[in-house]
């Protein structure tokens, strides 16, 4: 039973990602599609606009088979992070052929490649990565830079034009590694992306940008459906759309909860993403932070060595819990504990059983039985997708005025 994997945050779902899980399905061969899929916070180090049972129940209609939610403390890490966590639940479930994701360029051999040569950095590399972050270019840039200036001088030959720095590539590329640091026998199966780039804000084009969608949502307010939006919203998730547009979640709702993590706490060290000198920043600075917005607060504590990017995971851990401490002992000691299913189809049913056959780790589908199998590592994982749950449904409920569901009491979206 062939099986494709797609890792996806779908913040917000749109007829991109319709096409890409109708073209992974027919550049594969495969039977099934899984969706490893970002819960109620991302890799932005924000909460997503749409709640993961909407967005899961989305992607079931438009092609996936299974929707597995990839762990808080994952979803919301570095490109490095989030890779290796969600490349490790496709590995440990047992089914999965293939990885089918987006790229801006690039061959599957491109990205084994860059993997191989990235995963075993040399000392001429290392330094040459060094000597251009301190000269001012961004993380992407230098390390693109450093690489083919090596593999000019040795190989001849250099990767394609911003195939190491631009989004879907990076990871991409992360994907490749962390399915070689497993010895997986995944494959690759970049799919070039089409339509508006990643970062691309303006609503034009066959295909637009998440981003695109955010920030037209965010102008137009919850409640009310652009216009401009219908066009890249598949008519099978229009319902959907209309019924939870109004509970949306934005960055600025994050704003009280930080609050009384700054005002709470006199250290942010222990912290996933929290460096010492962001760390020296936030104790500064946490004060001023005080009644300011979102965005103001990333602001001020943003520098030209501290990107905003890393600013916002670091605060969102800060606010989440999430420990350096903690990823590190999940990483050393097996990296994901279980899958917790978020929905299925029923024609998915004979995947379903293949997985418990397979799978290396259990296969949740309720909350209550998770503690009699899981290790205490693995209810330290399953703790912090809960806390990290609750916290967005507690926005939901006191902006929205929305009865407070826990966790425990919603079950995975099933379709027919």
């Amino acid at each position: 039973m062939n099986t494709v994997g797609i890792i996806a945050e779908y913040n917000p779902f749109h007829t991109g990602h319709s096409y890409h899980l109708k073209k992974a399905r027919q550049l594969s061969g495969c039977s099934f599609c899984t969706v490893i899929l970002s819960p109620d916070f991302v890799q932005r180090g924000e909460p997503a606009l749409l709640g993961k049972y909407e967005r899961a129940k989305m992607a079931l209609r438009s092609g996936a088979d299974l929707v597995i939610e990839l762990p808080v403390c994952y979803s919301t890490g570095s490109a490095e992070y989030f890779a290796r966590g969600a490349c490790a639940l496709l590995e440990a479930i047992g089914v999965t052929e293939c990885l089918c994701f987006g790229t801006e360029t690039g061959t599957e051999e491109d990205f084994q490649e860059a993997a191989a040569f990235l995963g075993d950095e040399t000392a001429e590399y290392s330094a040459l990565l060094s000597t251009l972050l301190r000269s001012g270019l961004t993380f992407p840039k230098a390390r693109e830079q450093a690489a083919n200036s090596v593999l000019k001088q040795y190989k001849k030959r250099a990767f394609p034009d911003s195939f190491l720095s631009s989004p879907n590539n990076i990871l991409g590329i992360e994907y490749a590694k962390a399915l070689a640091g497993l010895h997986s026998p995944i494959r690759l199966l970049p799919l070039r992306r089409k339509g508006n780039a990643y970062h691309d804000t303006s609503l034009s084009g066959s295909f637009c940008s998440a981003s695109a969608m955010r920030k037209e949502i965010g102008k137009a307010g919850p409640a009310f459906m652009p216009d401009a939006l219908l066009p890249y919203i598949p008519d099978s998730c229009l319902d959907i759309w209309d019924e939870c547009l109004f509970n949306c979640v934005f960055p600025e709702d994050l704003c009280w909860y930080l609050y009384q993590r700054l005002l709470s706490l006199e250290d942010f060290s222990q912290y996933l993403d929290v460096s010492p000198d962001l760390n020296r920043r936030i104790c500064h600075l946490r004060f001023q932070c005080m009644g300011k917005s979102w965005r103001e607060i990333l602001t001020l504590l943003k520098t030209k060595q501290l990107t905003e990017a890393r600013v916002r995971r670091a605060l969102l851990h800060i606010i989440l819990q999430i420990s350096l401490e903690d990823v590190n002992a999940f990483l050393a000691q097996g990296t994901v504990f279980y899958a917790k299913v978020l929905g299925f189809k029923k024609s998915a049913a004979p995947l379903l059983r293949q997985i418990k056959e397979k799978s290396s780790i259990p296969l949740l589908t309720k909350n209550s039985a998770a503690k009699k199998q899981l290790s205490p590592l693995g209810q330290k994982m399953l703790s912090q997708d809960l806390f990290a749950s609750h916290l967005y449904r507690s926005i939901q409920s006191g902006k929205h005025h929305l009865p407070f569901v826990t966790e425990q009491e919603i079950s995975p979206v099933i379709l027919d």
